[in-house]
């Protein structure tokens, strides 16, 4: 009920749009559950959903639609493009390499010389074509959406089938008509997506007490695939762990969607780390660059994993390469043996220190 409500309050300016008045009439598609002003009760912390609310919209030639998100989503019409996304890091195009990277002791990481990666700005984070679509073969994107919208007007009838670059499961369908067809009311609008929020808060709720079987195991995110996306949980589960010295703890990706690392040392040095070495650029001929430790790590991949002592790197660094869904050219699962006693906690280097998890290294 209360998701309910806060629909019909939020949607209440945009029924109009549903009258079915002469003149043109904006809809407005929310991707992620943005439009919410809080969560509604009982919703996990962390949980989010890679979905656009509404799934469907039904609208008249010459009416726009206005896509909107406060996440990591872009509202993206591929056309007769066969690709459902696009990287979102891809290698310099002048085949440049890190250079002058180095840990608390001065030692340089290994992978100074490797291939340097950058943003993929023109495909996936900037606007690609035309907001002005009418079928054809050419893709249309909104780029990184932001709650200021993106909209696009459709000027011929049919089923447009809209993805997020980033989280490529998640679709939405505009289905144009002539002008004179009937269309969809909004009080229909308005209970399909309070019925897609409900079922994605109960989604939410049932992965909340997922939990790993096997022993000395951490899930890294935790997430369903649904109808048009995925249910996330962007958590560590267990949060806490504790483990006899010796002991490797498998760290598995449970996300259809989502990618996940796990990030070791002070916080003060990583928000440092991540404000130099990961540039996202904010206007033309800025520097572009990600984190190196997304791809390579802070060290060369061992057969047996990684080993953590709470002194790696001079305080404590250490940091695991991306893991990403299956089909993905990502591994799904990393290994690290502790070897000292202590309290050892991490972070999601994707997701930031609200992604956080603790490993208790007992004698």
């Amino acid at each position: 009920m209360r998701a309910r409500l806060l629909l019909i309050c939020i949607g209440a300016s945009a029924a109009l749009a549903f009258a079915g008045q002469a003149s043109a009439a904006n809809y407005k598609i929310w991707a992620g559950p943005g439009f919410l002003k809080s969560a509604p009760a009982g919703t996990p912390e962390m949980a989010d959903a890679n979905l656009f609310f509404p799934r469907r919209v039904e609208i008249h030639v010459g009416d726009t639609v206005t896509f909107k998100s406060d996440g990591f989503h872009t509202a993206t019409y591929l056309g007769t493009h066969k690709a459902t996304e696009f990287p979102i890091f891809a290698p310099e195009p002048d085949e440049s390499t890190y250079s002058g990277i180095a840990d608390l002791a001065g030692n340089p990481f290994y992978f100074n010389g490797l291939p340097k990666f950058a943003y993929n700005i023109p495909q996936v984070f900037a606007p690609t074509g035309s907001n002005v679509i009418g079928g054809g073969a050419d893709v249309h994107s909104s780029g990184i959406l932001d709650k200021k919208g993106y909209t696009y007007r459709f000027t011929k009838p049919g089923d447009y089938v809209f993805r997020c670059l980033i989280h490529p499961m998640m679709s939405v369908h505009v289905v144009v008509k002539p002008r004179a067809a009937h269309i969809q009311s909004a009080t229909r609008v308005l209970k399909a997506t309070a019925a897609e929020l409900n079922s994605a808060v109960a989604t939410a709720k049932k992965l909340d007490k997922v939990a790993p079987q096997a022993a000395n195991t951490v899930y890294a995110g935790v997430g369903k695939q649904v109808p048009g996306g995925s249910i996330e949980l962007m958590a560590f589960k267990p949060q806490k762990l504790r483990v006899k010295v010796g002991t490797t703890v498998t760290f598995q990706l449970n996300s259809p969607m989502e990618i996940h690392n796990m990030v070791f040392g002070p916080a003060d040095y990583l928000q440092s780390s991540f404000k130099t070495l990961d540039l996202v650029p904010q206007g033309p001929g800025q520097p572009n660059q990600v984190w190196p430790f997304f791809f390579y790590g802070t060290d060369p991949a061992q057969a047996g994993g990684y080993t953590y002592s709470g002194t790696n790197h001079g305080n404590g660094f250490l940091a695991t390469p991306l893991m990403g869904p299956v089909g993905s050219p990502l591994p799904q699962t990393v290994k690290i043996t502790f070897t000292k006693p202590g309290v050892f906690k991490y972070i999601c280097g994707v997701h930031g220190e609200n992604m956080n998890g603790e490993i208790e290294v007992v004698a």
